[in-house]
């Protein structure tokens, strides 16, 4: 929760806009549910989704894209960009590394992306 919350805390620093841990309500194949992502930032063209993790994981990426991705472009009906913010790297994102959290809102909706954020 820590690291969760400096990435909050950084994120208004520079998104007055951002909303922070928004909750949604949906009801699925196996009943009803609910989804927390850590942030949000809702733009005309797009919709970011940061999910912080200390450490980089693949269920991150998961759980952008098949949870909190459909939910998101079901309600503010817009493309999204997911970003897995993370301490720890366990390997390189390559091209899909961003350096700040900017970017995100240039890079091509649809894909997910990694910013390696130290605190």
């Amino acid at each position: 929760m820590t690291y969760e919350r400096k990435v909050g805390r950084f994120l208004k620093r520079h998104f007055a806009d951002v909303e922070l841990s928004p909750r949604f309500a949906f009801t699925d194949a196996n009943g009803r549910g609910y989804a927390q992502p850590d942030a949000l930032l809702i733009r005309p063209d797009r919709v970011v989704i940061f999910e912080a993790k200390y450490t980089q994981r693949g269920s991150g990426y998961t759980q952008i894209s098949m949870l909190y991705k459909p939910i998101v472009e079901h309600v503010y009906q817009k493309p999204v960009v997911g970003v897995q913010v993370c301490r720890i790297l366990r390997h390189s994102p390559g091209e899909f590394g961003i350096e700040f959290p900017e970017l995100a809102l240039v890079v091509e909706p649809g894909r997910l992306f990694t910013w390696h954020f130290l605190g």
